[in-house]
């Protein structure tokens, strides 16, 4: 498991005819494709991944995503990212419209989901790390990603948060904090296996899987 996400950047774009009077399919790894996405219509991207005891929830990222032409605008980009990925919903940000948020669906149902948790008051001027601790005061399950058991590359726990907000939720906490300017595409990703309901949150920092400019 932990060479997966090494593997994952050496991919491209896959073209597999389909026959002669077919429109051949492209077949991009969704890693690849969101930072594509986010290169070119200047948007961000946070993942929420899910696993149900069978497999890593990280394993979402190893999703590959499947369309017929090359999409032409954000929202067809959209579409084929949520035709494709089983249970992904894709929701735009509350207060920034750079910003999607890449969810399995199968986490919204839970009552005690952590990145629907509001948060009533926060003001907070400090690192990632420390953030999500801030967070868990008050919600517990939310943890901070294991460094050296992780099997996400590119983290960066010392991002630098920053907000003063009132009712705003934990997803939306903790992406607005962030100065995007020179950030990764994935600006954090959460994964929550079923059985425990905790989320594990990596933030990926100026790093990411596959650099842009």
């Amino acid at each position: 498991m932990k060479k997966y996400l090494h593997v994952l950047v050496i991919f491209s774009s896959i073209v597999i005819p389909s026959g002669s009077q077919d429109v051949p399919a492209l077949h991009t790894p969704l890693d690849q494709f969101i930072h594509e996405a986010g290169n070119k219509w200047d948007v961000y991207f946070t993942i929420e991944g899910a696993s149900d005891g069978t497999i890593y929830s990280e394993m979402l990222l190893l999703e590959v995503v499947t369309a017929h032409s090359v999409p032409t605008n954000l929202d067809s980009a959209i579409s084929a990212l949520t035709n494709s990925v089983t249970n992904l919903t894709v929701m735009a940000d509350t207060d920034n419209q750079h910003i999607y948020h890449l969810v399995d669906k199968r986490l919204l149902g839970l009552e005690d989901y952590a990145m629907n948790r509001i948060l009533q008051s926060m003001k907070f001027d400090g690192d990632a790390w420390s953030f999500v601790n801030h967070i868990k005061e008050g919600i517990p399950n939310v943890l901070n990603q294991n460094v050296f058991g992780s099997r996400v590359t590119g983290v960066n726990q010392g991002t630098s948060i920053s907000i003063n907000s009132a009712k705003v939720s934990v997803r939306d906490a903790l992406s607005n904090g962030v100065d995007l300017r020179g950030y990764s595409r994935v600006i954090w990703t959460g994964f929550t296996p079923l059985e425990t309901h905790q989320t594990t949150i990596h933030f990926l920092g100026t790093t990411n899987f596959i650099p842009h400019g």
